[in-house]
């Protein structure tokens, strides 16, 4: 969010310097900083990493609706490398640079995992929003799929029907459609009558 977005009665302005109101999408932040979140200037205006703004349509992102609020697409975004001591290296820097402030109000937690011994790919969205005053709400999501089920032992199985049924459904259409050709309206007549006397039956 950005700051000076609340207003502090005259009397409070005595023992604090600002304060942080409510989350608002209308004020988030959406500029590029520095290291520590110094604004840029016109002698150095490429973000560090880490404090560089991406919009939605850049992250091809949707807005999120999560428990205290409804948060755009757009953010600071980190890509984490799947070495663990480059990864730890560049959390300690985003801890020394203050990239979780008291003007953050959300961070998305997102990774995809694979496991090859149940062929199933597990896909997490973990949210933890900070409440103004202090405090944290964490809400986290996994979601498991088979992409390919066609890996394993019963992958070959599994092609095989699914090409019998196949076969069986263009078969049948091929019929049908020959049928509809050659009788005509007859043929919707005949279809017709057989629905009235399925639903007959099973009424009766």
């Amino acid at each position: 969010m950005t700051k000076g977005n609340c207003d502090l009665p005259e009397w409070l302005g005595i023992y604090f310097q600002n304060c942080s109101g409510s989350y608002s999408i209308i004020e988030e932040e959406n500029r590029n900083f520095k290291y520590g979140w110094v604004p840029l200037n016109f002698n150095d205006n490429k973000p560090d990493p880490g404090f560089a703004y991406n919009n939605s349509i850049e992250l091809m992102t949707q807005p999120k609706q999560e428990f205290l609020g409804y948060y755009g697409g757009g953010g600071y975004v980190i890509d984490f490398e799947r070495d663990a001591e480059t990864t730890k290296e560049f959390i300690d820097y985003l801890i020394k640079n203050n990239w979780v402030d008291e003007q953050t109000r959300a961070i998305f937690i997102e990774f995809l995992i694979y496991n090859p011994n149940t062929n199933l790919f597990t896909y997490s969205t973990s949210v933890v929003e900070f409440f103004s005053g202090g405090g944290t709400l964490t809400t986290p999501r996994f979601y498991s799929m088979k992409l390919n089920p066609y890996n394993g032992s019963n992958g070959l199985i599994i092609g095989i029907m699914q090409g019998i049924t196949c076969i069986f459904v263009l078969y049948f259409i091929l019929t049908e459609g020959r049928d509809a050709l050659s009788q005509g309206v007859h043929y919707f007549k005949v279809i017709f009558i057989n629905i009235i006397t399925l639903n007959y039956q099973l009424n009766n």
